[in-house]
């Protein structure tokens, strides 16, 4: 096996693994929020997905205009995922202000 072929499969080896992190990810914080939450999780899958049919629809109509089509799909993956990342902090900050408001209502009776 050359080193163009290793490099090959380490390539792929990270598009595929992103990609999956990139539908992964929405899919845990779809499950496990509610309300307004779900909807911020079920954006980068909406997206991903619009991104997919356009590239598929491209390449099926002419194969040679998107030659570097897995870059497309691991810029778009990385981009989901790293939206989840950040939207799981704003959730775990907004559960931890949540919880720190029920305990000083707590603590404000007799003492």
């Amino acid at each position: 096996m050359s080193s163009g072929d290793r490099i090959m499969i380490i390539f792929w080896i990270i598009v595929i693994t992103n990609i999956c992190f990139g539908i992964f990810l929405p899919c845990v914080c779809l499950f496990r929020w509610k309300k307004v939450w779900r909807v911020l999780a079920l954006f980068p899958l909406v997206i991903l997905t619009l991104a997919f049919w356009v590239l598929r629809y491209k390449v099926v109509h002419d194969p040679r205009s998107h030659n570097l089509w897995p870059f497309e799909v691991l810029f778009w993956s990385v981009g989901s995922w790293v939206y989840c990342v950040v939207i799981d902090g704003l959730h775990a900050n907004q559960v931890k202000k949540k919880e720190r408001s029920s305990q000083d209502i707590g603590t404000d009776t007799v003492r």
